[in-house]
């Protein structure tokens, strides 16, 4: 399990990441400006002096877990709204696998209108083989999103 021996991010779009609770417990150190805490398990306590802007959302690991539709856009919304402001986003969970992983796939899947959901998630495991979708992802996507048909 490479998640646990340390700081685990990878950047799958300009200045978004995705990765581990260890890379998010010390996003100052990785010169990370927001962070996107989505494990229910874990909180993450940033002095107040510190400049990085941190949004928990609690969800529920397991891939057999659907991520609600009201989740999923609501994590977009403020990832979108972290690189408007050209900060430097970690996307996190506890492995930076699941439920981090999901949310990137939705993410990369909202800034790229031409893709397919396939091509997606192809893009993504690219960047991070590991990453594996939550259950009804793909459906919740492409409602959220549509793609015209060619």
């Amino acid at each position: 399990m490479t998640w646990t021996q340390g700081a685990n991010h990878v950047e799958f779009l300009p200045g978004v990441y995705v990765g581990n609770f260890i890379a998010a417990s010390q996003a100052e150190k990785l010169k990370l400006d927001a962070v996107l805490n989505l494990a229910s398990e874990f909180n993450l306590a940033f002095l107040s002096s510190s400049t990085v802007t941190y949004k928990k959302m609690s969800l529920i690991d397991g891939a057999h877990n659907a991520i609600s539709d009201h989740a999923l856009l609501e994590a977009i919304n403020w990832i979108e709204e972290q690189v408007q402001q050209r900060k430097k986003v970690l996307v996190n969970c506890r492995a930076g696998i699941g439920r981090s992983g999901s949310i990137s796939i939705g993410y990369c899947f909202y800034k790229n209108p031409p893709w397919s959901y396939e091509q997606t998630l192809n893009y993504i495991w690219s960047k991070k083989a590991d990453i594996y979708p939550h259950k009804h992802l793909q459906e919740s996507l492409e409602r959220l999103f549509p793609r015209s048909q060619c």
